[in-house]
């Protein structure tokens, strides 16, 4: 008798520690710096955040959470021409990555964002641009 009680007991104890190990399991959401403002899959994405003239707009994200993230969208970028505030918006295919996910703090951020252009591109642009950031950048930039 004194080995089923051992048996049952023992079979409590091992259900009761189940429900702590799987809440632990389960992660707080990623984020992305939008200007220092963090935020899970954004729509939109602005780069350039002094005056918004490169950013990423129409973002769909296939996955997200993980050690990386993906979507498909487009870039919108000013040609500066004649200069900056003259200038006119083109828009470009793009699949993006964001990926060195991080611990910053309580707040795992992603920590690089890497755009892969799909098509035609801005002009002085390779075909993957890379954005990468410090925990202290991506919540201040």
């Amino acid at each position: 008798m004194a080995t089923v009680i051992r048996a049952l007991v023992t079979a409590a104890v091992a259900a009761a520690l189940v429900v702590p190990a799987a809440s632990l399991a389960a992660t707080p959401h990623a984020k992305l710096s939008n200007c220092g403002r963090l935020e899970e899959h954004p729509a939109q994405l602005v780069l350039a955040c002094a005056d918004a003239n490169y950013e990423l707009a129409q973002l769909a994200w296939s996955s997200w959470g993980g050690a990386s993230a993906r979507a498909v969208g487009k870039v919108r970028a000013n040609d500066c021409t004649p200069y900056c505030a003259a200038g006119h918006f083109h828009t470009y295919p793009a699949k993006v990555t964001a990926d060195n996910l991080t611990r910053c703090g309580s707040t795992r951020i992603y920590l690089r964002l890497t755009i892969d252009f799909t098509g035609k591109r801005p002009k002085g642009y390779g075909k993957a641009d890379v954005h990468t950031w410090t925990c202290t950048q991506a919540t201040t930039r």
